[in-house]
């Protein structure tokens, strides 16, 4: 409950892409699952450049991811 989208924006390139920008708003880390539907066949955790920084764990239409305390997170998730 503490994370709040803050962009979910498509990206123009050869695959399906979109970058969901998270934002933690109570001062607690955690972790969370992104649900989609369909199931995302690459997600990326990436920095404002829109450089991959390190890969998230996907699980059928779930993506997880750990949040810090007060962290803008930008995570890039593609579809074949």
């Amino acid at each position: 409950p503490n994370l709040m989208v803050s962009s979910f924006r498509p990206q123009v390139q050869s695959q399906p892409a979109v970058v969901v920008t998270l934002l933690e708003t109570t001062g607690f880390a955690g972790s969370a699952e992104m649900r989609c539907a369909r199931n995302p066949s690459r997600a990326m955790i990436i920095d404002a450049a829109g450089n991959s920084t390190m890969e998230a764990s996907i699980f059928n239409d779930a993506v997880s991811l750990d949040v810090a305390a007060n962290d803008l997170v930008r995570l890039k998730l593609e579809w074949t």
